[in-house]
């Protein structure tokens, strides 16, 4: 039977927005050993030990003390690993502050290093704590989630550490480019022209790639293609539907120009990337 979709993990984070567990990828956790997203972010604190994570096919070694990030829709796997010691927090995006929330989107790395756990490790343990509580009520989940933010804000911090902090735009343009990312991610089957962001944006055109020239150093269109395409590299790796099947998912109405624009763009066909990235992983 034909895989026609990449399973998602739906945000059940109980009423607080979070859940929170010892690392535990082995046999035992199944579903964690096979591609799939999540509607939610994941934060990986890993204390020690050495694991491997697959995510939108970049594969990540993970040693000693290190958090990784996972955000929403991006597809993902860990392969079976021993002697991991950490934890792992599931939060759903509607609790974590905006501010917040905009940075991690930008990123353009998944993990960090870090030389010291201490206070992420005892953030980990009140959030665990206090979610988990008998007794917990309004006041207790606010507790609960403003510990989130506060391990949020300094892995953001350890984020910026590093050489994400010469990228990081400011003010306006930050903002513009920001909220431009986050439309691209919930309407790139339906809007594909540089135009259409721009209306949604309630600016002109040229001002928001002008914009992202500054912020990115890439255009519009660049990112359109971008985020098309990286979907349509998952739908050709991790399920079995055609190239045409692919192009109606994405919202081409045409699937030879799909085609055509998928090998201008990649270099390959869109099964002759299924086939190299397949065969690769063989």
């Amino acid at each position: 039977m034909k895989r026609k979709k990449i399973p998602i993990h739906i945000d059940e984070l109980k009423k607080v927005g979070m859940s929170v567990e010892l690392i535990n990828i082995d046999q035992t956790k199944t579903h964690l050993l096979k591609a799939h997203r999540d509607d939610h972010y994941i934060f990986l604190l890993q204390q020690k030990g050495s694991l491997q994570v697959i995510v939108d096919f970049n594969t990540m070694t993970l040693k000693n003390a290190c958090v990784l990030c996972i955000k929403p829709t991006q597809v993902h796997y860990y392969l079976p690993q021993k002697n991991v010691v950490g934890w792992i927090l599931e939060v759903s995006p509607n609790i974590i502050e905006k501010d917040f929330r905009n940075y991690l989107d930008k990123l353009t790395t998944q993990f960090v290093s870090i030389k010291d756990t201490q206070k992420l490790l005892a953030l980990v343990k009140l959030i665990d704590k206090t979610s988990n509580s008998s007794e917990l009520d309004n006041f207790g989940i606010k507790e609960s989630q403003s510990y989130v933010n506060a391990f949020i804000a300094i892995v953001c911090g350890l984020f910026n550490s590093t050489k994400e902090k010469n990228k990081k735009p400011q003010g306006r343009l930050s903002e513009i480019a920001a909220t431009f990312q986050q439309s691209l991610k919930e309407n790139f089957r339906t809007l594909k022209k540089p135009s259409d962001y721009a209306d949604l944006l309630h600016i002109s055109t040229s001002y928001l790639n002008e914009t992202l020239i500054k912020t990115t150093g890439f255009s519009t269109s660049y990112w359109i293609q971008q985020e098309l395409f990286l979907e349509a590299k998952r739908l050709l790796y991790h399920t079995e539907l055609t190239a045409k099947e692919i192009a109606f998912e994405l919202g081409f109405e045409d699937h030879t120009y799909f085609a055509r624009l998928f090998k201008k763009v990649n270099g390959l066909t869109p099964m002759d990337f299924r086939k190299a990235y397949r065969d690769l992983s063989n």
